[in-house]
């Protein structure tokens, strides 16, 4: 039982937010985590919240990710419910609806939580290009590499923007790493 209420704690601490930790004494042990993560994330990443403030954007832009696996050294599909471990490398790739003429596509990535915090990698605050725009085709510009570092839900959130300069955003990828 000990050890039950000590996991608890220091998932609530991880989470890096205040809050967690005193609803989690007054629920009795039982909160869900994950709240207090997107929390933070909204208040860390103005970027974010802005995002997720505005549903209708989302339109018909996914994000679909494989995780490399160490043991068959070959990517598999990755489930945005799934948890993984640290040192897991992360392959995201956007996909849109044909009538979209894209211009440029761009990726957001917010890390959360005491660790990332400690380690000064909070991200969430620009968009980071696939590569380099003029360089390569568009079918690789749809993929980005991340590896995960922190525990902690984590966010990834990709702008597609067409040659009209519309953007166009993905409903948020989980991340959870244990």
């Amino acid at each position: 039982m000990i050890k039950y209420h000590l996991t608890r704690v220091l998932e609530a601490l991880k989470t890096d937010n205040s809050k967690a930790l005193s609803d989690l004494i007054n629920t009795q042990m039982q909160l869900d985590t994950e709240k207090y993560y997107y929390d933070y994330a909204v208040q860390k990443s103005q970027i974010f919240k802005n995002i997720i403030e505005r549903p209708t954007e989302y339109s018909d832009i996914r994000i679909k990710a494989r995780k490399f696996s160490k043991n068959y050294k070959t990517y598999v599909d990755y489930s945005d419910i799934e948890v993984i471990e640290k040192d897991t490398k992360l392959e995201f790739k956007v996909s849109f609806p044909g009538y979209i003429e894209v211009k440029k596509i761009e990726w957001l990535i917010v890390n959360t939580g005491y660790e990332a915090r400690k380690s000064n990698q909070l991200r969430g605050n620009l968009f980071e290009s696939s590569e380099v725009e003029d360089e390569i085709p568009i079918n690789l510009r749809k993929r980005k590499t991340e590896h995960t570092s922190y525990s902690g839900v984590h966010y990834v959130i990709s702008k597609v923007t067409d040659k009209s300069n519309h953007q166009y955003y993905s409903t948020p990828f989980k991340v959870r790493v244990s």
